[in-house]
C-alpha cells in the first residue's frame, strides 16, 4: 500500500487510496502511541459510582482528582459521582486533575 505523510511523523501515514476505515485505524493507533511516548491518560467513566469505588479507580490509573463539589441530586444517592470533568474518554496531560460533583442525596 502507498502511503503519504501528513506531516513529518512516521507514525501518521494515510493509504493513498483514503480508505476511510483504514485512516480510522491509522488515527487510533497513532494517538495510542502518542498517549505512551508523552504518558497521556484517557479518563474512564466513574459517573455513577460511588466516590470510594471511583478514587479506587482513578487512583489505581495514576489520574489525580478532588472532589469540585457536592450538589444535591435526586437521581444519586449520597457519596455517587453526579458528574466528571473532564468527560470520559478525554485523554489528558500527565499530572491534569479530573474534578468530581458527588451527590448529597435529595434536598
Amino acid at each position: 500500500i502507498s502511503c503519504k505523510l501528513v506531516n513529518n511523523r512516521d507514525s501518521l501515514q494515510f493509504p493513498v487510496g483514503n480508505d476511510p476505515e483504514q485512516t480510522i485505524n491509522n488515527l487510533q493507533s497513532a494517538l495510542e502511541k502518542y498517549k505512551v511516548r508523552y504518558h497521556y491518560k484517557e479518563i474512564p467513566d466513574i459517573s455513577g459510582m460511588p466516590i470510594i469505588d471511583a478514587g479506587d479507580i482513578l487512583d489505581a490509573n495514576g489520574i489525580k482528582w478532588a472532589v469540585e463539589e457536592e450538589i444535591y441530586d435526586r437521581t444519586h444517592p449520597p457519596g455517587y459521582v453526579v458528574f466528571q470533568n473532564p468527560r470520559p474518554g478525554v485523554v489528558v496531560k500527565p499530572h491534569s486533575v479530573i474534578y468530581l460533583k458527588v451527590s448529597k442525596g435529595q434536598e
